[in-house]
């Protein structure tokens, strides 16, 4: 009797994200985007996206909504935002789950 070794096959699984988080367009010129706003999705529900200046100061905190979220460019006042740079941050409760930056090109 001989003894034969036989490689046997254990799958080992892996998470692989099935969303991606996505904020476009980028630069957003709220003239030229579709709806006239920039969005971002693949959000998990109850989500909100805050908006920062470079300073830090708050722009505008958005709720999510079918996993996505519209931000028309305007602040918490109503008033559009100047062009430059904004930080955008994601968060479910007190848990930051992503964050960015992005361009403001607005021609108004």
């Amino acid at each position: 009797m001989t003894n034969t070794p036989t490689p046997t096959f254990t799958p080992t699984w892996t998470f692989t994200p099935t969303c991606v988080t996505h904020v476009w367009p980028d630069p957003f010129n709220p003239i030229y985007a579709f709806d006239q706003a920039l969005k971002v999705d693949c959000l998990p529900d109850n989500s909100t996206v805050s908006f920062y200046t470079v300073s830090g100061e708050l722009v505008a905190s958005v709720g999510e909504v079918g996993g996505r979220v519209e931000w028309k460019g305007k602040n918490q006042t109503g008033a559009w935002v100047s062009p430059g740079v904004y930080y955008y941050m994601i968060q479910l409760g007190s848990q930051v789950l992503g964050k960015g930056k992005f361009l403001v090109a607005i021609n108004q």
